[in-house]
């Protein structure tokens, strides 16, 4: 099965941190980090973040830019953290002025999506959620995130919004913090042009195993894009992919191809201190890697062991396909 590769560009940004906030790396245009992402091998597109990187081109320009590195738009990231108005929250925040202003930045991301031909877009919302007990009405908090999701979805019907859980970060509890409570947004709109955007990484560390969840969402026809990334399952490391967990990788890409996924294989990675091309490269030759091992693989082994639960016979057929 062949897909199409990209990842976003944070990878080529400073790499701050809290207690290294001027960061590891010069600051850099969004052209010159399109070129840089350009030098990873196989490479077919960029996710972009909306407004910041669109500073030095329009959308258009941005298309046209991409076109001349044989590099789509995979996706469009409207910012909803970073503004201090929506430190309550953004599309779910109390103040109905607060949520309109928080709606035309994913509808202006939305129209950005339109002229770059991505024709989806990622809400990852991390303000949406809370500290303390007793801080929010549970009842208006999903009812305001619900109405302005919809909002946002019938804006154009032919742009899809891919919802992505984190479990927390910045708050320490996120209104969409698992895959199940993205489904069940999903169910509340109701609308044919929202799912879920899945990363690897935020389901590790809210203890999802995420060959279950992109099962789920596929059996709902839900799974709009996928992020890989690894960690050590305590915290969004962001870490090269299989570094850390091999065989959980090779089962969730056995799973993409049981169910058929047809969308992009997109990297979310934060190497701040290693190169970014080299790190996201050596993330693709995993993949592809793992995936050669699955063809070595005899596939219907692995389906009559999984109809008996039998782990040991999956082991088995593994370790003989890469000759251990």
């Amino acid at each position: 099965m062949i897909h199409k590769w990209s990842t976003n560009l944070i990878p080529f940004g400073t790499a701050s941190d809290r207690f290294c906030p001027a960061g590891f790396r010069p600051v850099i245009s969004t052209r010159e980090k399109i070129l840089r992402a350009k030098q990873i091998p196989g490479l077919d597109g960029v996710e972009l973040h909306y407004p910041a990187m669109f500073e030095d081109m329009d959308p258009a320009q941005t298309k046209a830019f991409l076109a001349e590195q044989n590099l789509e738009c995979s996706i469009v990231t409207p910012i909803m953290a970073a503004d201090p108005a929506w430190g309550f929250g953004s599309l779910s925040n109390p103040d109905a002025g607060v949520r309109r202003d928080a709606i035309r930045r994913v509808t202006e991301s939305m129209d950005a999506a339109v002229t770059l031909g991505a024709m989806q877009v990622n809400l990852w919302l991390g303000q949406d959620g809370f500290d303390y007990p007793f801080q929010v009405d549970y009842r208006s908090q999903w009812r305001n995130l619900v109405e302005s999701v919809a909002e946002c979805a019938a804006y154009n019907p032919d742009v899809r919004l891919c919802v992505e859980p984190k479990l927390k970060q910045p708050r320490t509890h996120s209104l969409l913090g698992t895959t199940s409570r993205v489904l069940l947004l999903i169910h509340d709109v109701g609308l044919e042009n929202v799912g879920c955007l899945f990363d690897t990484g935020h389901a590790l560390f809210s203890y999802e195993n995420f060959a279950e969840q992109v099962v789920m969402l596929q059996e709902k026809g839900k799974l709009f894009h996928l992020h890989f990334n690894d960690n050590y399952g305590d915290w969004d490391w962001d870490m090269v992919v299989g570094s850390v967990h091999y065989m959980e990788f090779l089962e969730v890409l056995f799973w993409v191809r049981q169910t058929n996924y047809q969308g992009w294989y997109s990297l979310d990675q934060f190497p701040q201190r290693e190169d970014p091309a080299k790190a996201l490269a050596l993330s693709i030759s995993a993949i592809k890697q793992m995936e050669r091992l699955l063809d070595r693989v005899d596939e219907s082994v692995l389906q009559k062991a999984l109809a008996r639960h039998d782990y040991l016979t999956v082991q088995a057929a593994i370790e003989t396909a890469t000759g251990i």
